[in-house]
């Protein structure tokens, strides 16, 4: 049976790998954000972390939040900066060798399989 695409298992399961490594991530973003009570601006701003910003972008998010417009960009570029830390500690997890050139080198790698 066809499968319909040319992944190999590898590449493949390599692709699950990095979705799952980026989804770990979110989840634990979140929760950090319910902890310290912000889970409302997280919900609002999760589309803008996956680049999928609404039609009016962040002044239409602010405007759900009661904040500005530039208000709510500085808060999304916060939660960017923290996201991309979570997903670069769920990477070092998975390697033995965690030093920065070994933890950017497989990020590199997971995200061209999402690419």
């Amino acid at each position: 049976v066809d499968p319909g695409h040319a992944l190999t298992p590898e590449k493949l399961y390599l692709r699950r790998f990095a979705l799952a490594t980026i989804a770990a991530a979110l989840v634990a973003l979140r929760a950090e954000c319910e902890q310290v009570g912000k889970l409302a601006r997280f919900e609002a701003l999760r589309p803008a972390l996956v680049g999928e910003l609404p039609d009016g972008g962040y002044q239409e998010i602010g405007a759900s939040l009661g904040l500005g417009e530039n208000a709510t960009k500085q808060e999304g570029h916060r939660l960017r900066v923290r996201f991309r830390e979570l997903v670069r500690a769920q990477v070092a997890d998975t390697l033995e060798d965690d030093n920065p050139g070994a933890v950017e080198a497989e990020l590199r790698s997971l995200l061209a399989e999402i690419s």
